[in-house]
């Protein structure tokens, strides 16, 4: 799914091999290749503490970092 907020793009969704089947029900998008980087977030469940700016800013600081 790609949501947009406050003009910043965001991809949720789960990354697969391109032969991986498709359960009936689901979507999927093929992305060409390219560079990118992934930033993984996790914490409990239900919990909104890591969904802010701040958090956001946080990523692509250490994402700056490791080149």
């Amino acid at each position: 799914m790609s949501i947009t907020i406050k003009e910043v793009k965001r991809e949720i969704g789960m990354f697969f091999l391109s032969d991986a089947k498709v359960p009936n029900g689901f979507e999927y998008i093929d992305i060409a290749p390219t560079e990118y980087a992934v930033c993984y977030l996790y914490d409990k469940e239900n919990s909104s503490d890591f969904y802010t700016m701040d958090t956001h800013n946080m990523c692509l600081n250490e994402l700056k970092a490791l080149g």
